[in-house]
């Protein structure tokens, strides 16, 4: 019973959110909202969800990127794949280098794989917020299709780049 009861608080507070989040008429962004409620609720109630990436990933991700990749221009992206190749592989492979050794001289006893295998996590852009944010502002059509090419062209190097056998810990 303890499921049922924080599936259905942590529904109830996804609804309350919304509505929040439409009261305020987008003057604060739905997620800051969304992750506002998430800490009242972990206030104010007791139950603890362990928290497991794997399912996460199983879940959630695969139709947020399968609903941007399909949405994707296909015309536009094979008339501009060099572009979009090289701004996603080039940001993924210049963001690992430039954080991993940053980290690195900042943090010197994390080892070098280490701070890669976190810089390939923070590297890649988020389809869905690059989009969610380009709905607020007027950016032209062909700049936005090539974000939103790079940014699941992007995604997909950074997963590489953790999945590297030179990142294994």
């Amino acid at each position: 019973m303890t499921d049922l009861n924080s599936i259905l608080v942590l529904l109830a507070g996804a609804v309350v959110a919304s509505w929040v989040g439409r009261a305020l008429a987008d003057r604060i962004a739905l997620p800051l909202v969304q992750v506002a409620a998430g800490v009242v609720i972990g206030f104010l109630t007791t139950f603890g969800t362990p928290l497991r990436p794997e399912l996460f990933f199983l879940i959630f991700l695969p139709p947020l990127l399968f609903f941007d990749g399909w949405r994707v221009s296909k015309t536009d992206l094979a008339a501009n794949a060099p572009l979009v190749l090289s701004l996603a592989l080039g940001l993924v492979v210049f963001t690992v280098a430039g954080v991993g050794l940053m980290l690195h001289l900042l943090i010197p006893a994390m080892p070098l794989a280490v701070c890669f295998a976190l810089a390939a996590v923070l590297s890649p852009t988020d389809v869905v917020a690059a989009g969610a944010i380009a709905t607020h502002i007027s950016i032209p059509t062909r700049i936005l299709r090539l974000l939103e090419a790079e940014a699941l062209f992007n995604d997909a190097a950074a997963r590489s780049a953790c999945a590297s056998p030179w990142l294994r810990l």
